[in-house]
């Protein structure tokens, strides 16, 4: 963590003011502050590990505020009589410094990166191909009694003067960012709690990271005069949690699966702000497995199995006597009598006292007869069956366990993965509130592909590289 000094000052904890040093990376938003205490060898506990809230002035008179400190390092230096106490700050508060907790009305995270994601331009095309303002710059995605929470594009001006045009090179530059506003005063961890949702459910989105490369706050009580007018204060917050800009990052995941306005149509915010705590593993391991590129085929392979594994015990049921009940009176109760019995054996499978993963497998597949998922080359009826003795045996590595069925090779995962990960993605999309389930199988088959074409032209690929025709 390389830091530059900015200053020294002093700030106040416990009504004892101590003298202090801020260093700081404004790129990165690591902020280090050492409070310095004039005895040396020092008590250890003559400060807290942690302090949530600091209000520093340097000896320039710049003022500013430290939210959530934690201690990273105490040093004696004792042939200089004192003690230093180094705290990282999570949250920099620029140019305020208040004795009472900072509050704020409405924070924004700026993000990189999301234009073609919103589908929300500063801009317009107006007359003759004339460029003008957008006059809509947001729209509302999700409210409460509590919150409104707003997607924002802000714009650079377009040129207003015949100066401006005499360039050689014009550039607009545009950007998205999330607003939220609480209608009373929070601190910044209630913003950031809530942002952390809606920032998982855009990665979940455009398959991928993103990142935070500005955040800035706003107090009624704190503002400019410009004669009767007051206009709230820009505040600026310096954080880690902005993280480093990803250069490398492939855009052409933004354009094939979902965007803000199918988002906003179906509900999704305030629904996955419902299920965050229930969803959020199950997103973890999905958006891990579609951008780290370099997964090995088996940890991919795990890492879905897991997340259907979950979402099956944390959305459908636990509990075996539910699970029962549930095969006879929701999944077969529209089945002919003589037909129930073959799927009662699939979906129940090994389960006795507890549920399987081939019967959660299983239940996942059926999908209450809404959709058929295409399995590749393996019957339907066995599918369940070799996922679960495939992770059985690349978690053990018991060759025993190929005596029982049917285990995918190592070249085979890849392509049973996504078959899995299209059975994923059906049930993450009807938990965003997307109910036409003609349209989420044209998504994903036009993510995915069909399975069992892609198979048959690899297999017809490989005969003819063995001299077959």
């Amino acid at each position: 963590m390389k830091l530059s000094y900015y200053g020294s000052g002093k700030t106040i904890y416990d009504k004892v003011e101590y003298k202090c040093d801020l260093y700081m990376d404004k790129e990165s938003g690591n902020v280090v502050l050492n409070i310095n205490y004039p005895k040396a060898p020092s008590n250890f506990l003559q400060l807290p590990m942690d302090i949530e809230y600091l209000s520093c002035e340097l000896s320039t008179g710049f003022r500013f505020t430290l939210i959530n400190c934690s201690r990273i390092n105490t040093e004696d230096r004792i042939s200089e009589g004192r003690s230093i106490f180094s705290y990282y700050a999570r949250f920099f508060v620029n140019g305020i410094a208040n004795d009472e907790k900072l509050k704020f009305d409405e924070v924004q995270f700026t993000i990189d990166n999301i234009i073609q994601w919103g589908e929300l331009s500063g801009y317009i095309i107006g007359d003759n191909y004339k460029i003008i303002e957008n006059p809509t710059k947001e729209i509302i995605i999700a409210k409460t009694d509590e919150y409104t929470i707003k997607y924002c594009v802000t714009s650079s001006w377009l040129p207003v003067c015949d100066i401006e045009l005499m360039q050689e090179h014009i550039s607009l530059d545009q950007q998205g960012y999330i607003s939220i506003v609480f209608f009373e005063k929070k601190d910044i961890h209630e913003f950031v709690v809530l942002f952390t949702k809606i920032k998982r459910l855009i990665e979940l989105c455009v398959l991928n990271t993103i990142d935070v490369t500005h955040i800035r706050a706003f107090n009624s009580s704190i503002y400019d005069e410009y004669g009767d007018l007051k206009v709230p204060r820009e505040i600026e917050i310096i954080s880690s949690m902005k993280g480093s800009k990803n250069t490398e990052k492939d855009d052409v995941h933004i354009i094939k699966w979902l965007r803000l306005p199918e988002l906003i149509s179906n509900d999704s915010f305030s629904l996955y702000i419902d299920k965050y705590e229930k969803m959020e593993p199950i997103v973890e391991l999905f958006i891990e497995t579609i951008y780290n590129r370099t997964m090995s085929p088996v940890r991919r392979f795990f890492n879905i199995v897991q997340a259907l594994e979950t979402y099956h015990s944390r959305f459908v049921t636990n509990d075996m006597e539910m699970f029962r009940d549930r095969i006879d009176n929701i999944i077969l109760s529209q089945v002919p009598e003589e037909n129930k019995e073959p799927y009662r054996k699939l979906l129940l499978a090994e389960s006795k006292k507890f549920i399987t993963l081939r019967s959660r497998i299983a239940d996942l597949m059926v999908a209450n007869f809404e959709i058929i998922f295409d399995t590749g080359e393996i019957n339907r009826i066995d599918f369940p069956k070799v996922i679960a003795l495939t992770r059985n045996y690349y978690t053990h590595y018991d060759e025993q366990i190929k005596k029982n069925g049917k285990v995918l090779e190592n070249n085979e995962l890849p392509i049973y993965t996504d078959i899995l990960l299209h059975i994923l993605e059906f049930y993450i999309l009807k938990e965003l509130g997307f109910t036409d389930v003609d349209k989420i199988r044209e998504k994903i088959n036009y993510r995915w592909g069909n399975a069992s074409q892609i198979l048959s032209i690899k297999r017809m690929s490989d005969k003819m590289k063995n001299g077959g025709t």
